[in-house]
């Protein structure tokens, strides 16, 4: 989810009063963790999901949706808990309590990854009995979380750090000094990066040589990232555009206009599928000229503004995406 997230004029705020996000609360770079309000319960929507969509009700806010192909997991903000759902019973199989506003989940390394922001901490949870087996701290306003290079890496927001974690010990190996407000992190074949929501920034970590390069992005609220034919793709939520980003160079390729506050991308069959706010709406992307090719609205709940986030994940023929404001997780089947 969105945190709160300010930097000179914006606030960040994770999951505040009145603001919630994955990320930080701070005013320039906040030191205040606020929580995403309680996600409430909206009248009957006037829009109907594309036919065979499938919903899970889930506990409160679910912000954070990641997969390994054998179970989908959920982070609920508001309930501190996390869900694991079958994927083709679309059911909850198990429900664990999550430390103090859990925000964002990563699966790999044998374990489900949840971000706690109040806490600073990552938590590691068992896969088959949904119990969490060890945690360690990172920093204040912990949010994003990747796996690659056979480590665990965490956006610590309010602290301004990438935190690097081997899986099996629990231990921090390293810490990049990335900048208050950062939001996000991806891990790609040969770089970590990550989304810098404060500072409109995508930067590029070298696991091996730990250098950063850093680019300027033209345009507000950087956030959730995807990789698809040698780009990175960047919804920017406060300008209503997504970015094609040179995985390389960092120099952009396209800027597509995205209405309705893209929050996060995913990719499919090679597309880059884009989760608006507003809806929340699928948007899919052509991978060479960034065109919009159809967008599905699953609903008709209002954007977020900064209040919390959405995420999605694609698993089989069927993209998965979490409904903050109306409580539950969407099993949209790609038209492709």
């Amino acid at each position: 989810m969105r945190s709160p997230r300010a930097v000179g004029v914006i606030v960040l705020t994770a999951f505040v009063v009145g603001v919630s996000g994955c990320g930080q609360s701070v005013a320039p770079a906040s030191s205040t963790a606020s929580s995403p309000g309680a996600s409430t319960p909206s009248a009957a929507p006037s829009i109907s999901p594309p036919k065979g969509t499938r919903t899970v009700a889930v506990a409160d806010g679910p912000i954070g949706v990641a997969s390994d192909g054998t179970a989908v997991w959920v982070v609920s903000g508001d309930a501190n808990t996390v869900s694991r759902i079958g994927p083709t019973n679309v059911d909850i199989t198990g429900t664990v309590s999550a430390g103090a506003t859990p925000l964002r989940v990563a699966v790999g390394l044998g374990a489900a990854w949840v971000t706690s922001f109040r806490e600073g901490a990552l938590l590691r949870i068992d896969p088959t009995t949904a119990k969490v087996t060890g945690s360690v701290a990172i920093g204040k306003g912990a949010e994003g979380v990747t796996t690659g290079f056979g480590s665990v890496w965490v956006i610590a927001q309010d602290a301004g750090e990438l935190v690097r974690v081997d899986p099996r010990t629990l231990q921090v190996i390293a810490r990049f000094d990335v900048g208050v407000g950062a939001r996000l992190a991806l891990a790609g074949p040969d770089r970590i990066y990550v989304s810098h929501y404060a500072r409109n920034e995508l930067l590029a970590i070298d696991p091996k040589t730990k250098a950063i390069q850093r680019a300027d992005l033209p345009c507000s609220g950087p956030q959730g990232m995807a990789l698809a034919e040698g780009a990175v793709w960047v919804a920017c939520t406060l300008d209503s555009v997504v970015l094609a980003v040179d995985a390389a160079t960092l120099t952009v390729r396209h800027t597509v206009p995205v209405e309705g506050s893209p929050d996060t991308v995913v990719v499919a069959q090679g597309r880059p599928v884009v989760i608006a706010e507003d809806g929340p709406t699928v948007v899919i992307l052509d991978p060479t000229t960034g065109a919009v090719v159809q967008r599905l609205p699953l609903s008709d709940a209002a954007p977020l503004g900064d209040r919390a986030n959405l995420d999605a994940v694609v698993v089989g023929d069927r993209v998965w995406v979490s409904s903050y404001r109306e409580g539950m997780v969407y099993a949209v089947p790609l038209p492709f």
